[in-house]
């Protein structure tokens, strides 16, 4: 009788203290309850929680835009929240457990990208930027370990897609449904432009969500033999692609292109004629009339006046500028997050736009002005080695395949994990396209679709293993 009167009293304490700090810090309170609410999952179910926690973050991503448009400032605070209890509850349960942590060549890179990093920020000037260019990446290699650790089936990986599609077309609808206009300084007065649920100046970043998401409601609609997939998927990826136009994203429109045609090629074999004839058909009824008269306007002004035109003026001059700071320190690099205290120091004055709190325009780029010569060797090295894990998992489904008899149903029983793959080489392709016209090394996309490669490769070694074992 005692104990439950403890948990009485305890109950209704939570409830008085979660009452007071809402009527006084609503952010707080919601921050504090959803904590307590994931750390009370955590000791429930400490195998799901970090799973779980994944997944969240994944539809955080796309949806985080939202703290910014509607009255929920507490809602960019979730993945902060949700990321150390689901990262905890790894170590824990691994810990508890005696399972073994994964690292697999990408924790590996990652670990050394991220110690590269650490000591270009101890041999550097410390700037306004040094805390935050330091802590995101950390929070980027964390997540690639917390993902390599619970992403252990086809299925998870399928479960994660699944999320990331939904998320950007959330957003995507919040974006069409409630348009924004430009604000001062970036357009004409009136204009609207599809930004997500936030500011205008993040569409380039809302473009790149909508594109990785469209690519892989397109893989399905091309290779899938279900007719009740392409259906279901038809209408998802014309909202999906009109969102991309009303951004009036550049990058993302040229991206989401090039990569298009990559997959068309990759899958090829897989196309039949009248689905090619039916495709082409879709973009030129379709597509090509989603395209706002401010987008051709906006390319043609790049092909016209490209040395005149903002955009492409600062992502010159910000390479140029961060190129002649590189040659300065080129082994460690000059520092994470230094870059906008140097772009705007007095000798560059009258040779740059004045853009506070800039960045460069180009991943590598960046990523060399950062960390050096030694830190862009491993990054490239982490993208090689996903690369290669990405080639041999597809290469093993193929011999599989060829094996089959004459006939057989591939579709039926054939599984996720060789479409898993596909998806992962073709997003990766997209990003690594994106990374030149963006600043991609703090993107947490980038660093989930490294992660699943991985899995992807270590899913595939494991049952092999398997198969090997059962075969003596």
């Amino acid at each position: 009788m005692l104990q439950g009167l403890r948990v009485n009293l305890g109950l209704m304490g939570g409830v008085v203290l979660f009452a007071l700090l809402t009527s006084l810090a609503p952010t707080a309170a919601m921050v504090l309850g959803v904590g307590a609410a994931l750390v009370g999952a955590a000791l429930r179910w400490p195998d799901d929680v970090p799973k779980w926690g994944l997944y969240a973050i994944v539809a955080l991503v796309p949806l985080s835009v939202i703290g910014g448009r509607l009255p929920l400032p507490f809602f960019n605070s979730l993945p902060k929240v949700i990321f150390p209890v689901a990262f905890g509850a790894l170590l824990a349960g691994s810990a508890l457990s005696h399972r073994r942590f994964v690292f697999g060549w990408q924790g590996l890179f990652g670990v050394l990208f991220l110690g590269v990093i650490l000591l270009s920020h101890l041999m550097n000037v410390e700037t306004e930027g040094s805390y935050q260019g330091v802590i995101r990446p950390l929070n980027m290699v964390l997540l690639l370990l917390l993902a390599l650790n619970v992403l252990k089936t086809g299925r998870d990986v399928a479960i994660l897609l699944a999320i990331m599609v939904t998320a950007s077309l959330l957003s995507a609808l919040g974006g069409i449904l409630m348009p924004i206009q430009w604000a001062a300084g970036y357009g004409p007065a009136g204009m609207e432009r599809l930004s997500g649920w936030t500011y205008q100046n993040d569409a380039p970043t809302f473009g790149l969500y909508l594109v990785l998401s469209t690519l892989v409601c397109l893989y399905f609609l091309l290779t899938d033999r279900r007719l009740s997939w392409r259906i279901a998927l038809l209408p998802v990826s014309v909202l999906l692609i009109d969102a991309i136009m009303k951004t009036w994203a550049r990058g993302s429109i040229i991206v989401l292109a090039v990569t298009l045609l990559y997959l068309v090629f990759s899958v090829r074999k897989r196309i039949s004629g009248t689905v090619l004839v039916l495709g082409l058909i879709f973009i030129a009824l379709v597509v090509v009339p989603l395209i706002p008269d401010k987008v051709y306007e906006r390319f043609s002004v790049s092909a016209m006046q490209a040395g005149n035109e903002g955009s492409i003026r600062w992502r010159l001059e910000s390479a140029r500028i961060g190129l002649e700071l590189f040659e300065r320190s080129p082994l460690i690099g000059r520092g994470p997050g230094n870059f906008p205290a140097e772009y705007m120091a007095s000798e560059f004055r009258f040779n740059r736009l004045n853009r506070p709190g800039s960045v460069m325009g180009n991943t590598p780029l960046s990523i060399l002005y950062q960390t050096g010569v030694i830190g862009l060797s491993i990054f490239l090295l982490l993208i090689a080695v996903t690369w290669r894990d990405l080639w041999l998992v597809k290469r093993s489904y193929a011999v599989v395949s060829a094996s089959r008899p004459a006939g057989d149903d591939q579709e039926g029983d054939f599984p996720f994990q060789d479409k898993a793959a596909e998806i992962l080489g073709i997003l990766l392709v997209a990003l690594l396209l994106f990374s030149l016209i963006s600043t991609l090394e703090n993107e947490k996309y980038l660093w989930i679709v490294l992660a699943a490669a991985g899995a992807m490769a270590r899913i595939r070694r494991d049952k092999s293993r398997a198969l090997a074992l059962e075969s003596d």
